[in-house]
C-alpha cells in the first residue's frame, strides 16, 4: 500500500514540477504566481495533448506517451523560464518560498487525511461507485479517444468523461490499477482542492493588505469550509441521539431518517448509514407521509466520505483554477483586447483549457466558469474604456469569443460528437415545491454565517453609515443612475413572475398559497442577490480591481443560482429539480467556502477598531459563527468513524479488495478477463438497472459488454434509441434453446465471450449452458463462474 502511495505521489509531483513554468507565466498576477494551481493546470495541458494525439490517431493513450508529453512540457517550460526570467524567478522564489511551502503542506495534509479515510473505507460497491470505476477503467483500457462505452459495446462513452481521462492518465503514468487509482484519485482531488483554495484566499488577502498570519488564517478557514464543514444535519442527528426534542419537532423538521428512534454509542449515531440523511435534507411530505420533493444536497465532505468518483467532485480544483484565472485577468496591467492575447499567450492558453474542459469534466461547470471569467474580462474592459459600457462590450466581446470558439473547436469531438444531450424541451421547468426555511438554514447557515462578515463589510456597513445609493455609486450629488440596483431587482421580479405564471399553468399541485408561502425563502435569497449584484456593479463603476471585487462577483453568482434553483430546474432525465438543486448548490458551496475565508480576514481587520455596541454585536456574531462551524465539523468526525466501521475490508487502497472474501470467484474471473482478453473482445453478461450487481465483468475488466446498467445508459444518452432491443436480446442469448438464433445474436453484437455466473443463473432461469459449449468452448471456469469463447 505504501509503495502504491509513493509511486502515485511521485507521478503527481512530476506533473507539478513540469507545469510550474506554465503556471508562473499564466497566473503571474497572483500572489504566488499560481504555483499551487500547477497540478490542475498541468493535468489539463498534458491530458488535452494526449487526448488530441489519440483522437487523431497519432499516438495511443499509454503511460509512456503521458510521460513523453510531460517531459516535453517540462523541457520547453523550464528552458524558457530560465532563459527569459531567471533573475525575476529567483527573486520571486526568495520572496514567496514560505507561501509556496504553506500551500504544499496544506496539499499533503489534505491528501494524507483523505487517503487514510479511503484506505479504511476502500470498497467500490454500492451507490454509483461501480459506474465510476467503469468509467475510469474505460479511460485506461482504451488507447484512443473517444473511449469505448464498456456497458454498451460498439458505442463511445456519452458522458462528460474528461475528469476520468485525467485521473486515468495518472493511473497509466504510475502503472497503478484503476481499482487502486480510484481511491488515490479521491485523495488527490482533496489535496489539490485544499492547496488551490488556500492559495487563492490567502493570495486575495495579501493583495488587499492583509498580513501573512491573517492570510494563512483566512486560507485555512476556507480549506475547512470546503473540505470539513458540513450542513447542520449533524446537529439534528446529535440532538436526536441525546433525546432532545420530541416526535412533534422531528416530524416538523421532516428530514428522512432523523427522529427520536436514533441509536448511538454515546457520542455518535450508529444506525445503518445514518450519515446519508445529510445529503437529503430538503423534503416535502404529503398528507399520507409520502415524499413529494426528492432533492440532493451533497457537499464536498459528504462526497469524499461516500466515495463516488463523480464529475462534480473531480471538478472542484478546476473550478477554483477558473476563479484564479478570472482574478489574474482582472489584475493584469495590459489593456484587454487582441494585444492582451498576444502578450499573455500562456494565460490565453490557460483560459482556453479551462473553458474547453469545464463542460468536458462536469457539464454544470460551464454555467459558472464561463460567466465568471467573462465578467472579469468585462469589468477590466469597462474600467479601461473610461466606464463606457458599449465601448467596453465592443472591445471585450470579440477576443473573449475567440477564446471560447477556439476552446469549442479543440474539444469539438466531445461537444459536437460523443456528448448526448440530457436536457429535454423546454430546457427548464417551474419547480413544483419550494425549500422550507428550516431546510434552507440547515444547508446554508454555517457558510452564510462565516460569509456574512464579508457581505456586512462591503454592503450593509455602507447602509449603516447612512450612505445614499448615489454616494455608493460614486456620483456624488448628481441624479443616480440606478441601473446597478434596478437591474438585479428586475431579474428577481422577472424570475418570480415567470415561475408564478408557469407554475400556475403547468404544475398540478398549484395553490394560491404558494405565492405567499415561499416568500420567507425567496425574499432573503433574492435580496442577497440584489445587494451583492448592486454592490458589484457600483464598485465596478468606480474601477475597483481588488480581491474583494472578485469575491463579490463569486458571491453574486452563488446567490443567483440558489435563487434560480428555487424557481426553475433543468428538465433532464429525472424530470424533477433534484439534479438542479444538487449541482447548483454544489457550485455555490465551493464559492461560499472561498468567500468565507476572506470574510474571516475582514472580521479580523475590522473588529479591533469597533467600539461600544458595534464591538459587542461583532463579538456575538463571531461566537455564533464559531459555534455553527463547531457543530458543523462534528458531522465530519462522527460520520468518518461510522463509515469506516461499516467495512470489514483490510486497510488498502484497492477498491476491489472486499471481493476477496465476499465474491472471490467473481474477482478471479474478472482478473482473468482483464489479463487474457484483448482488443476486439466483447462480453455478454446479465443486464440490470442502476446500483445493481450487474455490469461488473465489463466495468471492472475493461472489456465491453453488450449492455450494462440500462438506466444510466438512458440517462447519459437521453433515451434508448439504437439499442432498445439489447436487453431483450441478451435474455434470448441466455434462455433461447434455438442455437441458430443464439449464434445470430452473438454475431450481431460481435460477442466473443459469454459469462455464466450466479448472477446470470439467478436472472435467466431457463439457461441451458450446453448450447454455449456447442457454439464455442469453455475458456475459463471456477467454482461458480464459467466463461465461454464463442468466436467463429
Amino acid at each position: 500500500m505504501m509503495q502504491e502511495l509513493a509511486i502515485w505521489l511521485a507521478a503527481v509531483y512530476a506533473i507539478w514540477l513540469a507545469a510550474i513554468p506554465f503556471a508562473w507565466l499564466a497566473l503571474g498576477n497572483l500572489h504566488d504566481r499560481g504555483l499551487a494551481f500547477a497540478r490542475p493546470l498541468g493535468l489539463l495541458a498534458i491530458g488535452t495533448i494526449v487526448w488530441l494525439l489519440s483522437l487523431i490517431g497519432i499516438a495511443p493513450s499509454l503511460g509512456p506517451i503521458w510521460w513523453s508529453v510531460l517531459l516535453a512540457i517540462a523541457l520547453v517550460g523550464w528552458s524558457y523560464l530560465i532563459w527569459t526570467y531567471r533573475e525575476s524567478a529567483l527573486a520571486f522564489a526568495r520572496r514567496c518560498w514560505r507561501d509556496i511551502l504553506g500551500a504544499e503542506l496544506i496539499f499533503l495534509v489534505a491528501f494524507a487525511a483523505t487517503a487514510i479515510l479511503k484506505a479504511n473505507d476502500s470498497d467500490i460497491t454500492g451507490t454509483e461507485k461501480p459506474m465510476d470505476l467503469t468509467m475510469l477503467t474505460a479511460m485506461v483500457s482504451d488507447q484512443y479517444a473517444p473511449p469505448a462505452d464498456l456497458w454498451l459495446s460498439g458505442f463511445d462513452v456519452a458522458y462528460y468523461y474528461f475528469g476520468y481521462w485525467l485521473f486515468g492518465g495518472i493511473s497509466q503514468m504510475s502503472g497503478i490499477a484503476p481499482s487502486v487509482a480510484y481511491n488515490l484519485s479521491l485523495a488527490l482531488i482533496a489535496g489539490m482542492a485544499a492547496a488551490c483554495i488556500y492559495s487563492l484566499v490567502s493570495g486575495f488577502i495579501r493583495r488587499d493588505g492583509g498580513t501573512r498570519v491573517k492570510a494563512m488564517a483566512g486560507g485555512m478557514v476556507s480549506v475547512l469550509l470546503l473540505l470539513v464543514v458540513s450542513n447542520l444535519n449533524g446537529l439534528w442527528e446529535l440532538l436526536a441521539l441525546l433525546g432532545i426534542g420530541g416526535d412533534g419537532f422531528y416530524d416538523w423538521l421532516a428530514i428522512d431518517g432523523v427522529d427520536t428512534s436514533s441509536s448511538g454509542d454515546g457520542w455518535r449515531p450508529t444506525g445503518f448509514w445514518w450519515w446519508w440523511a445529510s445529503s437529503r435534507v430538503i423534503n416535502s411530505f404529503g398528507t399520507h407521509g409520502e415524499q413529494l420533493d426528492f432533492t440532493i444536497q451533497e457537499f464536498p465532505f459528504f462526497s469524499f466520505l461516500l466515495g463516488d468518483l463523480h464529475p462534480h467532485v473531480m471538478s472542484i480544483p478546476f473550478v477554483l483554477l477558473a476563479f484564479a484565472m478570472a482574478a489574474n485577468v482582472l489584475w493584469s496591467k495590459v489593456p484587454w483586447g487582441w494585444r492582451w492575447l498576444a502578450e499573455h499567450r500562456a494565460a490565453a492558453f490557460g483560459i482556453v483549457l479551462i473553458i474547453g474542459t469545464a463542460g468536458f469534466i462536469n457539464a454544470w461547470d460551464m454555467i459558472v466558469v464561463v460567466p465568471v471569467i467573462a465578467a472579469a474580462v468585462g469589468m477590466k474592459a469597462y474600467r479601461e474604456n473610461r466606464y463606457a459600457l458599449f465601448a467596453a462590450v465592443r472591445v471585450a466581446a470579440l477576443p473573449f469569443a475567440a477564446m471560447v470558439g477556439i476552446a469549442l473547436v479543440v474539444y469539438s469531438n466531445y461537444y459536437f460528437g460523443t456528448l448526448e444531450s440530457q436536457i429535454g424541451f423546454p430546457p427548464i421547468a417551474p419547480t413544483r415545491y419550494g425549500t422550507r426555511l428550516i431546510h434552507m438554514a440547515t444547508v446554508w447557515l454555517p457558510l452564510f454565517a462565516v460569509s456574512a462578515a464579508f457581505v456586512y463589510g462591503y454592503v450593509a456597513q455602507g447602509v449603516k453609515r447612512g450612505r445614499s445609493v448615489a454616494a455608493m455609486s460614486g456620483i456624488g450629488k448628481r441624479p443616480v443612475a440606478s441601473w446597478p440596483w434596478l437591474l438585479p431587482l428586475s431579474v428577481c421580479i422577472f424570475i418570480y413572475s415567470a415561475w408564478a405564471t408557469t407554475h400556475a399553468i403547468f404544475n398540478d399541485n398549484f395553490r394560491l398559497l404558494d405565492f405567499v408561502g415561499r416568500i420567507p425563502v425567496y425574499v432573503p435569497i433574492g435580496a442577497l442577490f440584489v445587494v451583492l449584484a448592486g454592490t458589484l456593479a457600483t464598485r465596478a463603476r468606480r474601477g475597483s480591481r481588488d480581491a474583494a471585487q472578485i469575491l463579490l462577483l463569486l458571491a453574486t453568482v452563488a446567490a443567483f443560482y440558489i435563487f434560480f434553483a428555487e424557481h426553475f430546474y433543468a428538465l433532464d432525465f429525472f424530470a424533477t429539480r433534484m439534479n438542479t438543486i444538487f449541482k447548483l448548490y454544489y457550485q455555490a458551496w465551493i464559492i461560499l467556502a472561498v468567500v468565507g475565508g476572506y470574510g474571516v480576514y475582514h472580521w479580523l481587520r475590522v473588529h479591533p477598531r469597533l467600539v461600544g455596541r458595534a464591538h459587542l454585536w461583532s463579538s456575538v456574531a463571531a461566537v455564533f459563527a464559531v459555534g455553527l462551524l463547531s457543530v458543523s465539523c462534528y458531522y465530519a468526525f462522527a460520520a468518518s468513524f461510522t463509515k469506516t466501521a461499516e467495512t470489514s475490508t483490510r486497510a488498502t487502497f484497492d477498491g476491489l479488495a472486499f471481493m476477496e472474501s465476499r465474491s472471490r470467484d467473481r474477482l478471479d474471473a474478472i482478473n482473468w478477463v482483464r489479463l487474457n482478453l484483448g482488443d476486439g473482445s466483447v462480453l455478454v453478461e446479465s443486464v440490470g438497472g442502476g446500483y445493481s450487481e450487474y455490469g461488473r465483468y465489463s466495468g471492472f475488466s475493461g472489456v465491453p459488454s453488450v449492455l450494462g446498467w440500462t438506466g444510466h445508459e438512458r440517462q447519459w444518452r437521453g433515451g434508448d434509441a439504437g439499442w432498445s432491443e439489447r436487453e431483450g436480446n441478451v435474455r434470448r442469448i441466455y434462455e433461447s434453446s434455438d442455437t441458430a438464433e443464439v449464434q445470430s445474436l452473438l454475431n450481431r453484437y460481435a460477442v466473443t465471450h459469454v459469462v455464466l455466473s450466479n448472477l446470470e443463473r439467478e436472472k435467466y432461469t431457463e439457461i441451458d449452458a450446453s448450447k454455449f459449449a456447442e457454439i464455442g468452448s469453455l475458456a475459463y471456469s471456477n467454482a461458480s463462474v464459467e466463461i465461454y469463447d464463442v468466436r467463429r
